[in-house]
C-alpha cells in the first residue's frame, strides 16, 4: 500500500540521514 511505502520511505530517510545526510528515500 502507498501508506506503508511512505512510512517505510520515511524511516529509511531518517536512518539514512543519521548514516549519510546525502541519502534520502533511495536508501
Amino acid at each position: 500500500m502507498i501508506v506503508a511505502w511512505l512510512l517505510g520511505c520515511l524511516v529509511a530517510w531518517l536512518f539514512g540521514r543519521l548514516v549519510n545526510p546525502f541519502l534520502g528515500c533511495l536508501v
